[in-house]
């Protein structure tokens, strides 16, 4: 159970933290101007880190959903709030694929798009980590 508590950590590191920096990326650019020294290096984040931190992440966390015992989360309040903030997080992961691909195409993002996306994956970012921290320290 530890090791799958660790490696669900280094992945929410690897997807979030990913995210993060790809969002903040692809919002660097000037509007009208084209991103293209961005474009392979937005593809290896968004294939390499991002999805592969997101693949990590769900199934570290579906084996400790079913190995502890649905009952256990399915009984706490945070771990509604937290699978709220998780659904979120997966839209906006695959919305963010759009904006990679048009990078690779050599077409504009808007700016202001994708720092509304950094901005909302910090929100839950924050949120995930204090429900949990805070709902596993009163069960």
């Amino acid at each position: 159970m530890e090791i799958s508590l660790a490696l669900h950590i280094v992945g929410v590191v690897m997807w979030l933290g990913s995210l993060l920096v790809l969002t903040r990326m692809l919002s660097a650019c000037e509007e009208g101007e084209i991103a293209s020294p961005f474009s392979k290096i937005t593809k290896k984040v968004y294939f390499g880190w991002t999805l592969g931190g997101l693949t990590l992440t769900l199934l570290t966390g579906l084996y400790q959903f079913f190995v502890r015992g649905a009952s256990y989360y399915m009984k706490s309040g945070w771990f509604h709030g937290k699978l709220t903030f998780l659904i979120v997080l997966i839209i906006l992961t695959v919305l963010v694929a759009r904006p990679v691909k048009m990078v690779s195409n050599g077409e504009n993002v808007h700016q202001s798009k994708m720092m509304m996306f950094h901005g909302i994956t910090g929100l839950c970012l924050i949120a995930i980590v204090f429900l949990t921290m805070v709902g596993r320290v009163h069960m």
